[in-house]
């Protein structure tokens, strides 16, 4: 094997997981553009980004700089704290439920 074959085999191995912040930038980007009824072209252009980073960045494969994460916000007319915010937890998973449930105790 090469050094160079060695050096990237190395690098593989050391790879990081994806930051679950990564992840809800991504998908609530992507919410937010469907939601806004724009492709990812026409997204790009509103926020002065290439189609192909837009992509990239809803797949999770690249982050983003503060600045551009503005600029995305702003193209689809969210504030930049929204495409941060964990998706809130199902209706089924946030209430009680069954006899009994939600009324503070056994009576």
């Amino acid at each position: 094997m090469s050094k160079r074959a060695a050096g990237r085999k190395k690098r593989a191995a050391r790879k990081k997981p994806v930051p679950k912040e990564r992840i809800i930038f991504a998908r609530n980007l992507q919410a937010a553009r469907k939601a806004a009824g724009q492709t990812q072209g026409e997204m790009g252009r509103i926020a002065g980004l290439a189609q192909p980073f837009i992509s990239e960045l809803e797949n999770g494969k690249t982050t983003v700089s503060l600045d551009n994460a503005a600029y995305l916000a702003d193209a689809v007319g969210l504030p930049l704290y929204k495409l941060l915010m964990p998706y809130p937890q199902e209706e089924s998973e946030a209430k009680p439920s069954g006899p009994g449930a939600g009324q503070g105790g056994a009576q």
